[in-house]
């Protein structure tokens, strides 16, 4: 499960990382901005829900009111709520007016949000958002640095602008005293998603807390000590056994490209008579 960790970053904005060690620059979206995207999630909800009644109501034809009653709360509450609930816990935090205005929903420590953060986040906007008018979750958002709605302070979430992803090439070093172990050591093929993981963690590692670091180096170490051996001699720091095993690998697979230009490029003998 991925996890996230706030860090520094320039004035007016942060940044996440991920549990795969990568760096989000992200800024916490502005009022007008997340106003806009609930315009546009709103004007469509409520031109389908609209659509379906007005079907609904030419299927059934001349029904008693307390009928016709039911069905106007259950769109309104289809419109309020299940509608909300469902896209933004489908999505990870995202609608189309989200997607459109480039903003997403995170947890306050960085990560996707979860069930009970949606919930929250539904549950009071049918409050703030409908029944206010979105008068409640303009004040509530220009009262706090993050623009956090009162049904974001409550689940414990915010709304933010992802500015990309950045991921700074740095060379991978063959770590000097590992280099007679490693060109001794068996090394099973190591899966690419596996590989990139470890890759990117040692790009990023330097930015990352003590602790994090740790944890997440280890864990890279673990798996990927599953597919050498034997192991690197006692005391070896996971993030310079990555490196090493990730060299190797490297160089495998530039001297394996190199061979195969070459075999492509030689010129066919000819056929002896």
């Amino acid at each position: 499960m991925s996890t996230a960790m706030p860090h520094s970053a320039p004035a007016g904005r942060e940044s996440i990382i991920t549990g795969e060690a990568i760096e989000l620059e992200v800024r916490p979206a502005s009022v007008p901005l997340r106003a806009l995207a609930g315009l546009i999630d709103a004007a469509l909800w409520i031109v389908t829900v609209l659509f379906v009644v007005i079907l609904a109501s030419d299927w059934l034809g001349d029904q008693n009111n307390a009928v016709l009653s039911t069905i106007g709360i259950l769109a309104l509450a289809t419109v309020t709520f299940v509608i909300p609930f469902s896209i933004e816990f489908a999505t990870g935090g995202r609608s189309l007016g989200k997607i459109i205005v480039g903003v997403r929903v995170l947890r306050m420590d960085g990560g996707p949000v979860r069930l009970r953060h949606v919930f929250v986040r539904s549950l009071v906007g049918m409050v703030e958002n409908w029944l206010t008018g979105g008068g409640i979750a303009v004040i509530v958002s220009l009262s706090n640095a993050r623009g956090q709605r009162l049904g974001d302070l409550l689940a414990g979430t915010y709304v933010v602008r992802l500015r990309g992803i950045e991921v700074e090439p740095h060379p991978l070093l063959m770590p000097p005293e590992l280099v007679d172990w490693v060109r001794a050591a068996d090394i099973a093929p190591i899966p690419s998603l596996l590989a990139t993981r470890a890759r990117i963690f040692l790009t990023r590692a330097a930015t990352m807390s003590g602790p994090a670091r740790a944890t997440h180096a280890e864990s890279l170490a673990a798996e990927l000590a599953c597919f050498v051996s034997p192991m690197p001699p006692s005391g070896t720091h996971p993030e310079r056994f990555m490196a090493a095993v990730l060299v190797r690998k490297r160089n495998e697979e530039y001297l394996a490209l190199r061979a195969h230009e070459a075999a492509a490029t030689a010129p066919t003998a000819a056929p002896s008579p």
